[in-house]
Parts: C-alpha cells; sequence; structure tokens
C-alpha cells in the first residue's frame, strides 16, 4: 500500500525548493492563522451526524447521503481542488485502495467547490472511478464548519501560477474548505474526523481502512 505521507513529504520538499522565501513565508503564515483560529476544533466531528446532502456529479446526477448511507459506511474526503498538488495526491493514494475500502462495506467520495466540468477533469487526470462530487459555494463544507477565506496575498500568490480559483469554481469569494476525512457509519454517525488546517497534512488511508475494519 502506498504510503501518503511519504509522497507529500517529498512534493514537500520539491516546492520548498521552487518557492522564493517570501511566498513560503505568505504560505506558512497563513497556515499559521488558519490553526490559530480553532476551526478545526469547532467543526462538525465525532459522535455527531454527519449532515444530509445532494450533490451532483460532473455529469449532473444528483447523489444524496441517503442513497450511499443505505449500501453502508461512507468515506468523505474534502478537498480544495484537482489544482491543488496535494489534493492529487491524496485522491490518488485513496483510488489505489478502494477496493479494500469497499471489501468493508463502505463507499468513499470525494467533494470540493469546483464546477462540474473542473470536476470531471480532476476525475479523469486521477483516473477516479469513486464518486467525485460538486458542493458549489462551499454549502455542505459550510455547514461542517470547514470553510476560510483566502487572505489576499495568498489569492494574489494562487493568480500569479494560474490557480484561477474564480474560475474553477464559479464565484468570487475565494472561499475554500480545509482539508477533512470523515468515516461515517451507516447509521449517519460520524465515527472518526480528520479536519486539517495545514492542506499538506492528509489522513493516510491504511489507518481509514483500519477504522473501518472495527465497524
Amino acid at each position: 500500500m502506498a504510503n501518503l505521507k511519504a509522497e507529500i513529504t517529498r512534493l514537500r520538499q520539491e516546492q520548498e525548493k521552487s518557492l522564493s522565501e517570501e511566498v513560503r513565508r505568505v504560505l506558512q503564515r497563513s497556515v499559521q492563522r488558519l490553526m490559530e483560529s480553532e476551526l478545526a476544533e469547532s467543526a462538525t466531528g465525532v459522535g455527531e451526524v454527519f449532515p444530509a446532502f445532494s450533490l451532483p456529479n460532473p455529469g449532473g446526477h444528483a447523489v444524496s447521503s441517503e442513497e450511499l448511507l443505505q449500501q453502508g459506511h461512507l468515506v468523505v474526503c474534502f478537498y480544495r481542488g484537482g489544482w491543488c498538488p496535494y489534493c492529487n495526491l491524496e485522491l490518488r493514494a485513496y483510488q489505489a485502495v478502494l477496493g479494500e475500502i469497499q471489501q468493508q462495506g463502505a463507499n468513499l467520495i470525494a467533494i470540493s467547490p469546483q464546477l462540474p466540468d473542473e470536476s470531471l477533469t480532476t476525475a479523469a487526470k486521477g483516473s477516479l472511478t469513486y464518486q467525485v462530487l460538486c458542493d458549489t459555494g462551499n454549502s455542505l463544507a459550510s455547514h461542517l464548519g470547514l470553510v476560510f477565506e483566502l487572505a489576499p496575498a495568498v489569492a494574489d500568490i494562487y493568480r500569479s501560477v494560474g490557480y484561477d480559483l474564480e474560475r474553477i469554481n464559479g464565484n468570487s469569494t475565494w472561499a475554500l474548505p480545509i482539508p477533512a476525512t470523515y468515516v461515517v457509519r451507516k447509521d449517519g454517525v460520524i465515527v472518526d474526523a480528520f479536519v486539517q488546517p495545514d492542506h499538506s497534512i492528509r489522513k493516510e488511508p491504511s489507518e481509514v481502512i483500519e477504522i473501518l475494519k472495527q465497524l
């Protein structure tokens, strides 16, 4: 099984070499502010009921939590977008263990604020065979308490490298969910919540599988 943490460490090291000192400082300050905001601590967590949802997939078909939970447990990954290299590593790592997740009686979905066409591109590039859903306007992510707005200095950096979130997400807010992975029991109760203000840290797929084995 691939080690997501090791892959992310390599990516972080590569990025640190390619970014200027000023850009690194701006991004580090942004993460530090998010951590100090205690957004992660106040987000929906273990023991709470995951909010009901009905979100479109890239083909326009509405996928509901009700139908997914009727089939079994649910693993939900909130990611920032297909433009984020850390998100792409995470999405591919979960694709690699999709069979094992399904063997434990669970479905896997990934959710971002991207427009359907952007989500379709993300799924195609990552050869993803699980549902990639569109939370346009961050409606569900906001309900869970995951959403923040990028600082203007960070937004400027993203624009400079071609991350046009206004086009990708279809609005002008520059709001994103902090990365989060939820394991939801088939009765709708959250049994594990990984909510991380540092976008370079993600839940290891092997840990999710071990949690599912206990259900």
